[in-house]
């Protein structure tokens, strides 16, 4: 990755307009790594309040010996966020 940067910033700058085309893709890169760190934080945050309803339904449930809304409850917020925790 770091090697087709380089050559993105060689082809760019070897321009005679390229380095204002260079300076603007570096912004635009900079803003899109920012939004990007946004919506990792906030998958973070959402991750977080699934697993604490989910323990929330497991302290007040009666399951699974004897199964109840809230055993459903802690069940499917576990998986979501087991879920989002493999690999892509």
């Amino acid at each position: 990755m770091k090697d087709q940067y380089e050559e993105l910033r060689k082809a760019l700058t070897s321009r005679p307009d390229g380095y204002g085309l260079w300076e603007i893709w570096s912004q635009i890169t900079a803003a899109l790594l920012a939004d990007l760190d946004a919506l990792r934080a906030e998958v973070d945050r959402k991750n977080d309040e699934l697993g604490s309803i989910g323990d929330y339904a497991y302290d007040n449930s009666t399951g699974p010996a004897v199964p109840d809304a809230l055993w459903e409850i802690q069940s499917m917020a576990y998986a979501a966020v087991a879920a989002e925790k493999e690999p892509r």
